[in-house]
């Protein structure tokens, strides 16, 4: 898709402002919150809306920088304990899984080591 704009319709976002007179940076006021938790609580979802909660909770942990995750994903049939071991394989932020801990949760939970700071 490709979209066409004199420049006189453009406008800054309302969250920026100047740092100072003499530099062009800029900084933003704001920035979006961020629910950074230990576990992500995946129980009761369908298989296919797991990745978009999955993604999410990885994204919050690393840019956290937390350094493990539980996922929750019960018991039941295994069907959701297939789909996060899938999707897990794909992800390069993803150190190691391994199955919960029976204080961890046990057969119903994956651990993921997430990579630490990279930067």
């Amino acid at each position: 898709m490709k979209l066409s704009l004199a420049r006189e319709d453009l406008t800054a976002p309302i969250s920026e402002i100047s740092t100072s007179r003499d530099s062009g940076a800029r900084r933003f006021t704001s920035l979006p919150e961020i629910d950074a938790r230990p576990e992500v609580d995946l129980r009761g979802l369908r298989v296919d809306e797991v990745k978009a909660s999955l993604l999410a909770a990885v994204d919050a942990a690393v840019v956290a920088d937390l350094h493990r995750l539980l996922v929750i994903h019960g018991k039941g049939t295994g069907a959701l304990k297939k789909e996060v071991s899938r999707l897990v394989q794909e992800d390069l932020r993803i150190v190691s899984v391994r199955p919960g801990s029976f204080d961890e949760g046990g057969f119903g939970v994956t651990v993921l080591e997430l990579k630490g700071d990279t930067i």
